[in-house]
């Protein structure tokens, strides 16, 4: 419940005294936080000391007064005004957090472990969003802190680890907690092997550990030999992982050995090739063409060509767009057509 609302209700409650009182509260928070976004912090804690001074009891007001306080350089005065807050209300998780940072300032490690600990728990942030926060970045190498994550993004690979046979269908999963919004990067520092591209699909959604993408990307072996593939660097903003290469054999019978199909392997993602296209549209990109359509819409060929390689988007597995990406190479159709339903969406010739 936010402060107006929950003063509003309150308001509803109150005799003509409080309720005059209340009004003068709320219309000293809302100055205060007017000027806090102004950048005018002396005038912002004058205008919640005033609040206070109405309300000497309100718990949200004492948190926005020590944030005031805090932003004025007086951090040992802000912590004072939230062992207050948290004296009276034990649960305020936010203003826990907003403790557990003031004393991180103040290079009080233990305490504010203690306090950051709890308020992870309560639910006022998850431990790898702290990783991003400046106000604990020069205690995040200390042992009190140990129960955070060590990093922003964390990067699970699953590959084969043995033997994949001629034909046959092999996937790499890459799973990502902590990835911002937009694109993910997965660049690869080496493919080598016979491996042919079909498909990748991307996964978006929410975790309980922070946000979540699962990408995989899926091949056909067409020859034999050895695969490495990486090592990774996975990078979202400014954060990047680093993943170790994936190597197994690729095995084939008497007359297949060697690759038929030389189809490069890439580790773009489904965002990065297809997240600023429009829906029902198509691009060239040197010799590939690309095709971009919402899930349920059907697409046609004319004539008929080579699968293209199918990138897939799924928020919380619930298929969104697909883009096909076909191979100047391997034949272009000479026209297409996107259909919804009856709806002719993109009708177009391609350039041979």
């Amino acid at each position: 419940m936010s402060a107006l609302v929950l003063w509003w209700w309150l308001a509803c409650t109150q005799s003509d005294p409080q309720l005059m009182a209340l009004q003068d509260a709320v219309e000293h928070w809302e100055a205060g936080a007017e000027a806090m976004d102004d950048g005018d912090g002396a005038l912002a804690l004058q205008h919640f000391r005033k609040a206070r001074q109405v309300r000497p009891s309100d718990s949200l007001l004492g948190a926005w007064e020590a944030r005031a306080m805090a932003e004025q350089g007086d951090v040992q005065g802000a912590i004072a005004v939230l062992d207050e807050v948290l004296g009276e209300l034990p649960a305020f998780a936010e203003a826990r957090y907003n403790r557990a940072a003031y004393k991180a300032r103040l290079g009080d490690a233990p305490g504010a472990a203690a306090d950051l600990r709890r308020a992870i728990e309560d639910g006022a942030c998850r431990g790898r969003d702290v990783l991003s926060d400046p106000d604990f970045a020069g205690l995040l190498g200390h042992p009190d802190m140990a129960f955070l994550p060590s990093d922003v993004l964390q990067v699970t690979v699953e590959a084969p680890d043995e033997s994949a046979f001629w034909g046959s269908e092999v996937a790499v999963v890459m799973r990502i907690i902590g990835a911002k919004p937009g694109p993910v990067a997965v660049r690869a520092e080496a493919v080598d092997g016979p491996l042919s591209m079909l498909s990748v699909f991307e996964d978006a959604r929410d975790s309980t550990e922070g946000p979540y993408r699962e990408i995989t990307w899926s091949m056909r072996v067409a020859g034999a030999g050895p695969v490495v593939m990486g090592p990774f660097h996975v990078s979202s903003g400014d954060h990047i992982q680093h993943v170790e290469a994936v190597r197994f054999e690729a095995k084939a019978p008497p007359g297949k050995e060697e690759a038929n199909i030389e189809l490069p392997v890439s580790f773009a993602t489904v965002l990065e090739v297809g997240g600023q296209m429009q829906p029902a549209s198509m691009r060239y990109d040197g010799d590939r063409l690309f095709v971009k359509y919402q899930a349920g819409d059907r697409v046609v060929l004319t004539p008929p060509v080579s699968p293209p390689i199918r990138y897939e988007y799924q928020r919380g597995a619930r298929p969104e767009w697909v883009v096909l990406s076909f191979s100047r190479d391997a034949g272009f159709p000479d026209s297409l057509k996107i259909v919804r339903q009856s709806e002719v969406l993109l009708d177009a010739k391609v350039e041979p």
